[in-house]
């Protein structure tokens, strides 16, 4: 092989890397067989397209004539998508945390000897001269190579070591059933010990939104209030207090775009102030489904707002032609970092009237000194009512005229580069949030987004019982799906499902939840692969308990299973949680906050919540749900039309020629209810 294969590739990162005189390879046999023939290192970059360090390695490295021809010497090159194959990225961002001892990232840069393509040196970026305490990329490589030529015993042993210690770090828990009475108690004390209560959020910079933290910690106030006077107690609960100050923060600052809707991925301060300006789609789905869920129980006029917003931004910008979601919107624009979002007072002042621009100045911190390299990201210093009654101009003056001014106005700049890649994780993290929202809020729209990108799924992506993923919408290159894909997409529908019934839907999930079953699950162990039984093998197949920038797939599928298997009674599904629970029960007694799947699994499998289920020939089902959907706690709620084809279990809760409705906790139902006061008594109203 020779010359740069990347063309080809479906992947918009891969082809972002298409030009450069690196002689990439996609990975595959055909790149291995040639490292093994020739006795050439690997050299593995794995980034993805909106990652802006990516981009500047690119630029400076692999754009280089200089350095690509000392790479295509000494090397063969693999250029890897980390959202295309997860799989790969998994397993050496592990690794470089063995070799490296510290956190990966991307560019994630690794060294692989060819025979079994285990590593012996990594790094993530380097730069071209020397800086910020690392070598030249230049002196690496040659180094690297180098010692690979002189050093090949050792390099052997070595990976050898790296494997053993990752078999140990993928391999199965002891089936145990004890996990800490207080399990759920003990997670939110290890999140509290690193919560900023100055500035919301969790740890020092960079500071990341912390979606499972969030989760964990609204699990625990619903918990505290249900157990206390209910409802009216749940913003007393320190929990909450800890939850609504994080997504405040997060929404009042420079981590949010208050002009276009949607949250960027994370800042590299702690004040929330300058982000990293790339906007992911698993981060807005994760918050938009948080504030849902906070506004379903309390509502927040800033949180309002903000699931608003953001669920415009996803269906205005972020979806395709057929329906789907894309993947993310690009840190740079025109190779700048952040240029498309940043002000300059000046073109400001420009654009407004001097009244506009007092109320734009002090809204937006635009009064305050710059906090971008001499630009402003906006943020909001004060809430458009406090401003409203500060300078006795209308609140719609500012949330309308002026930011549609400054909207126009920045539609002129070069947009960030979209990743139209779609992703079926990220869609079912979108969808739910869109279906959430939708039951937040009562906006159809939101509903009818999610919807479509649930049939776009079903329709293009699920063939022969396997979920695809990660290509473009008119691609005929797909990936087959990892357990994520299965996972999170199930969870999506389980939350359409609770906002409007359709039966096909119902089996959708249920034709998920088998294959999920037959192509990931640890039949000797129990538990749940990150890979399906018949993808490449790699040097490890993963085992992922702990959540990262998304949820782990593992608990999630443990704990939809065991929601569908009380609903449609599937015993194989509870018998298949109960097992994937009790192999990583060591996990979850140790670190509770980064499982939080598999933490609610443990807390259900206790003390269930109510699964309320509706059944009604008439049009007064809507007052019941309302009922069910208003009381404080966990629940599943669906109401379920008469003339629904039903699993057997599910068919057997019959309605009459009147609404009628039952509380299941687990495999235990209440009698059929058939007056609203007792529903309503039942609910806890």
């Amino acid at each position: 092989m020779s010359k740069n294969t990347l063309s080809g590739a479906s992947s918009p990162y891969l082809l972002q890397h298409a030009d450069n005189p690196v002689h990439w390879h996609v990975w595959g046999e055909e790149a291995l067989a040639e490292a093994r023939n020739n006795n050439k290192p690997i050299l593995l970059s794995v980034g993805y397209a909106a990652c802006h360090w990516c981009h500047v390695m690119a630029k400076e490295s692999f754009a280089c004539p200089e350095t690509a021809a000392l790479m295509n010497r000494l090397f063969v090159n693999i250029k890897v998508d980390k959202e295309e194959r997860p799989d790969i990225d998994k397993i050496y961002q592990t690794a470089h945390q063995l070799i490296s001892k510290r956190g990966g990232g991307w560019p994630l840069t690794i060294f692989l000897e060819p025979s079994q393509q285990r590593p012996f040196f990594s790094g993530t970026y380097f730069p071209k001269q020397p800086r910020f305490n690392m070598p030249a990329f230049h002196d690496v490589l040659q180094r690297v190579h180098d010692y690979y030529m002189q050093h090949q015993e050792e390099i052997k042993n070595y990976g050898e070591e790296i494997s053993r210690a990752l078999a140990h770090l993928y391999a199965p828990g002891k089936q145990q059933t004890e996990i800490p009475a207080q399990i759920l108690s003990l997670a939110v004390d290890k999140i509290l010990s690193r919560y900023d209560r100055n500035n919301g959020g969790f740890g020092d910079a960079p500071k990341f939104p912390a979606h499972s933290y969030l989760h964990i910690l609204l699990m625990q106030a619903m918990a505290e209030a249900k157990a206390s006077a209910g409802r009216k107690s749940i913003e007393q609960t320190s929990s909450w207090q800890c939850f609504i100050h994080c997504l405040t923060a997060m929404s009042q600052s420079g981590l949010y775009d208050h002009l276009g809707g949607g949250y960027f991925r994370y800042t590299v301060d702690a004040q929330w102030t300058v982000p990293h300006f790339e906007k992911m789609l698993y981060d807005n789905g994760q918050l938009l489904s948080l504030m849902a869920d906070a506004q379903a129980i309390c509502h927040n006029d800033l949180l309002a707002e903000k699931i608003k917003e953001t669920a415009q931004w996803l269906k205005h910008e972020m979806t395709a032609t057929k329906g789907a979601f894309y993947s993310s919107l690009d840190a740079d624009s025109d190779g700048v970092e952040g240029q498309f979002y940043l002000w300059d007072k000046t073109a400001v002042k420009e654009l407004l009237t001097p009244t506009d621009y007092a109320l734009a100045a002090m809204y937006f911190g635009l009064d305050q000194a710059a906090n971008c390299d001499g630009k402003w990201n906006l943020q909001c210093r004060l809430d458009a009512a406090t401003i409203a009654k500060k300078t006795s101009q209308l609140q719609a003056a500012l949330q309308q005229h002026i930011t549609n001014i400054m909207v126009q106005a920045r539609a002129q700049r070069v947009r960030p580069h979209c990743d139209n890649k779609i992703i079926a994780s990220w869609n079912g993290l979108a969808i739910n949030g869109l279906a959430k929202a939708a039951m937040a809020g009562g906006e159809d729209s939101n509903y009818q987004a999610a919807k479509t990108a649930l049939d776009f799924i079903r329709t293009h992506l699920w063939r022969d019982a396997t979920l695809y993923t990660a290509g473009t919408e008119d691609s005929q290159q797909w990936c087959d799906g990892y357990l994520d894909d299965y996972a999170l997409v199930i969870d999506a529908i389980l939350s359409l499902l609770q906002y409007r019934w359709d039966d096909n839907d119902l089996y959708f999930a249920l034709q998920l939840s088998d294959a999920a079953l037959e192509k990931f699950e640890d039949q000797q162990h129990g538990g749940y692969f990150f890979t399906a039984a018949d993808q490449t093998s790699l040097i490890q197949r993963p085992r992922i308990l702990h959540d990262n920038s998304a949820p782990a797939g593992y608990g999630v599928l443990a704990l939809n299973l065991s929601y569908l298997g009380w609903l449609c009674g599937r015993e194989n599904y509870l018998t298949s949680a109960g097992r994937a629970l009790a192999g990583a029960a060591e996990t979850l007694a140790e670190e509770p906050h980064h499982c939080a799947h598999l933490l609610f699994l443990s807390e259900e499998i206790k003390n269930p919540s109510p699964i309320i289920i509706i059944r009604s020939a008439g049009d007064e089902q809507q007052a019941w749900l309302d009922i069910a959907r208003q009381s404080v706690g966990k629940k599943l709620c669906f109401a379920i039309p008469a003339d629904a084809s039903l699993p057997p279990a599910l068919a057997s809760k019959k309605p009459n020629p009147h609404t009628i409705a039952y509380i299941c906790y687990g495999t235990r139902c209440s009698p059929a209810i058939t007056s609203l006061e007792n529903f309503q008594q039942q609910c806890g109203q």
